[in-house]
């Protein structure tokens, strides 16, 4: 493996292969290439995405944000759950994802605990207040976008989103 070269991992599929590599650019900075490359065809063709570090966390918001849209469209296909537990001795969530259209039984865990989900989302799976409540309505009949809602408030884009329909914001203020 190169220098600049760090970390990389590969999945295979339909002839498809996925590299997820984590580089370091010539200035020492770090970033994430996610390569595709077409097995099928009599020479490889090769597609890249490159994203670096100051669109690092913008770029993981949005990708989950339309994973979840994804699974909302196919939940025969495939079940994302997250058991959410958070006694003294347990704080960590388990996310699943298991693809019931194949027989393959193996199942994708994560573990992340709260401490590093909160290292971003500083109150991450935390009640809402009412003054919290308060305080969406006011940003969210302003217009402010779920990534501003999700930095202003130190949650989730994905809580956001469930806050404002919990609170039934879209019915009540019809843009």
């Amino acid at each position: 493996m190169s220098e600049d070269h760090i970390i990389s991992e590969k999945y295979t599929h339909n002839g498809l292969t996925y590299f997820f590599d984590i580089r370091k650019s010539k200035r020492d900075e770090l970033y994430i290439r996610i390569t595709q490359r077409n097995d099928n065809s009599s020479e490889f063709e090769y597609q890249r995405i490159f994203i670096f570090e100051d669109a690092i966390n913008q770029f993981i918001d949005t990708f989950v944000d339309v994973l979840e849209k994804y699974h909302s469209l196919t939940k025969e296909k495939v079940i994302i759950s997250q058991n959410i537990v958070e006694p003294e001795n347990k704080t960590a969530i388990s996310a699943q994802i298991t693809d019931k259209s194949s027989n393959d039984s193996s199942v994708s865990n994560k573990k992340f605990t709260f401490a590093e989900i909160r290292t971003r989302f500083e109150k991450a799976y935390r009640p809402w207040s009412k003054e919290d409540d308060d305080k969406l309505e006011i940003l969210f009949c302003e217009k402010k976008s779920v990534q501003e809602l999700s930095k202003i408030f130190g949650r989730t884009s994905g809580s956001i989103r469930s806050r404002i329909a919990k609170l039934e914001f879209i019915d009540k203020y019809p843009t």
